[in-house]
């Protein structure tokens, strides 16, 4: 792949970075949600809490903790048995896995390079994100000078959760620059 249209959605997100960062000759446009390019404190403390709840295997409390932190509350509540039966299925290792991730998120900080990305760039932000917050989204296009778009009424999985997410994805990849 030469030229790659590269979309990241939360750790992607941050892997999204690292990527058009350190190889921006790969990545052609990008767009990047509900991520961070460093992780802001009330995000730090909930991360903690789900990194304690995976390591000490705690099922239940974290697929709780989770489901509240990435869906709106509506959305939640309208799919809520479906999305803790699925969460809480996980083995011990899966849970081991899952703490590791979290501890990594919490150390990801790019945010004085991310002036090397030299693409045209979408950041896609959630109002009702309990996780990152809308703050994240806001600075990362201010940083990148970046075109920004906010989806209020939803959490931090608004890829899950929004009508249009899939039809502004495909907008931004196709758009002609003139």
């Amino acid at each position: 792949i030469r030229k790659a249209c590269v979309f990241g959605v939360s750790m992607g997100g941050m892997t999204a970075q690292q990527l058009a960062v350190n190889r921006p000759d790969l990545v052609e446009r990008l767009v990047l949600s509900s991520t961070a390019s460093r992780i802001p404190q009330q995000a730090k403390e909930l991360l903690s809490k789900i990194h304690r709840l995976a390591k000490d295997g705690k099922k239940d409390a974290l697929a709780l903790t989770f489901a509240e932190a990435v869906y709106s509350p509506s959305f939640f509540e309208k799919y809520r048995p479906a999305i803790l039966a699925l969460l809480s299925d996980c083995t011990q290792a899966e849970l081991d896995k899952f703490a590791a991730l979290t501890e990594g998120i919490v150390k990801f900080d790019i945010y004085d390079s991310l002036d090397k990305i030299a693409c045209p760039l979408l950041v896609i932000g959630a109002g009702e994100d309990k996780l990152l917050g809308t703050q994240s989204s806001i600075e990362i296009a201010k940083k990148t000078g970046a075109e920004l778009y906010i989806y209020e009424g939803y959490g931090h999985a608004a890829y899950d959760e929004a009508p249009d997410y899939k039809d502004r994805l495909f907008e931004f990849f196709t758009r002609q620059e003139g």
